[in-house]
């Protein structure tokens, strides 16, 4: 048929043609009732209800020819058509459809709305059915279930929905790599994008710290807080001679943060200088290592390491008539002791230690270069003599906050 122009039809003046009636609207009360009717082009249906009258899906259909489509919501094909489907001239998308929940971690959805296909911006609303305790999906019906993400873009997982607790989500197609997804659009309590403090301690070597991200919300830390030492001075050796001086340390740096090396103590007596700090909040210079207490009997012990203004740690110096210097403990920054010796012999200053520093960096950078600072080598021991104590190693310590 072909369909005729806009006419106006006047009782016993203009004829209605078989074209011209297949115009004209037609009504029917169910989809079953429709899905029961072949068109011919031109033709409209206004629709009272997909199940029932004024079930919500009411609307006006016309005839197209040329598609097959068939959700059974804004697509209905009439049983047995090769072609042609009756096709809803506004599509049906409802402000919010109300569900009935099951599950936890899978979630399939009743609505009291039938639901043919997915469609942009489609929300739902539903009472979760329980809590839940790993990445979520969720399906409508049997329309397949998708991915539910949080605001953030983030797939929404354990703790996120509770029991008894009422949830609207939206369909986007652009989800999951455009496969389509679900957002989390009514508010959801603070606690479900918290998490626990992330640390991390370096002991030795250097890389790059990577900020770590929320997992419930894919967004880096909030802040970071910084604790470091530099590498502790070794302490002196002693004797009579080709007794050695302590090792200086190396720095830690952590970004533009360094906490500086410890020096080593000196075969003179005289104990190392502490390191310096730069950059942080809180910038303490080392304890210097002490030198050498000589007795009257000429008979000494060596200098005790510096210790640690944060982390203690200094190594104790050697006895007199022989002691060697003790090592600092391992990555406190702290310095070695220096050797003791009896009367002739020179004995050791002891290492002073590192530097430290305390920072809070807010709204971090993703990645930052770190390196631990070494400790000083032990003086080495000279004829009648003995070594001094090595120094300790710095340390980076840190902890990542997200609330």
């Amino acid at each position: 048929m072909t369909a005729p122009a806009l006419t106006q039809y006047i009782q016993g003046v203009t004829a209605v043609s078989a074209d011209g009636l297949n115009t004209f609207a037609q009504t029917c009360d169910t989809a079953s009732q429709l899905q029961a009717f072949v068109g011919t082009q031109g033709m409209q249906v206004f629709l009272r209800g997909l199940s029932a009258i004024n079930d919500g899906g009411q609307g006006a259909f016309y005839w197209n020819a040329n598609s097959s489509a068939n959700d059974g919501v804004n697509n209905i094909q009439p049983f047995g058509a090769a072609a042609g489907t009756w096709t809803r001239i506004t599509s049906v998308t409802p402000s919010l459809i109300y569900c009935t929940a099951t599950g936890s971690n899978v979630i399939t959805l009743t609505p009291d709305t039938p639901v043919g296909e997915y469609e942009n911006g489609q929300m739902f609303g539903f009472v979760a059915a329980a809590d839940s305790t790993g990445s979520i999906t969720l399906g409508v019906g049997s329309l397949s279930a998708l991915p539910v993400y949080l605001p953030t873009g983030v797939q929404a997982g354990a703790n996120v929905f509770e029991s008894g607790t009422f949830y609207i989500v939206a369909y986007v197609p652009s989800y999951n790599s455009n496969n389509g997804g679900w957002a989390i659009v009514s508010a959801l309590p603070a606690t479900v994008y918290s998490a626990a403090p992330q640390v991390t301690v370096y002991t030795s070597g250097s890389g790059t710290y990577d900020t770590p991200t929320n997992s419930l919300t894919g967004e880096l830390a909030l802040y970071l807080e910084v604790e470091m030492a530099g590498g502790g001075g070794g302490g002196a050796g002693s004797g009579t001679s080709g007794e050695g001086n302590g090792g200086n340390g190396t720095s830690s740096t952590f970004g533009a943060l360094t906490a500086n090396y410890g020096s080593g103590g000196s075969t003179s007596g005289a104990g190392g200088a502490g390191g310096t700090a730069t950059g942080g909040d809180v910038n303490i210079t080392g304890a210097m290592g002490s030198p050498v207490p000589t007795t009257s009997a000429n008979i000494s012990s060596g200098g005790d390491g510096g210790s640690s203004p944060i982390f203690g740690g200094g190594g104790a110096a050697g006895v007199p008539d022989g002691g060697v210097g003790g090592a600092a403990a391992a990555n406190t920054g702290g310095g070695g002791g220096g050797a003791g010796g009896a009367s002739t012999v020179s004995t050791g200053g002891g290492g002073g230690s590192g530097g430290v520093l305390t920072k809070v960096i807010a709204a971090p950078s993703a990645t930052y270069a770190y390196a631990v600072g070494a400790g000083g080598a032990a003086g080495i021991a000279g004829a009648s003599g003995v070594a001094g104590g090595a120094g300790a190693a710095g340390i980076i310590k840190v902890t990542a906050y997200f609330q």
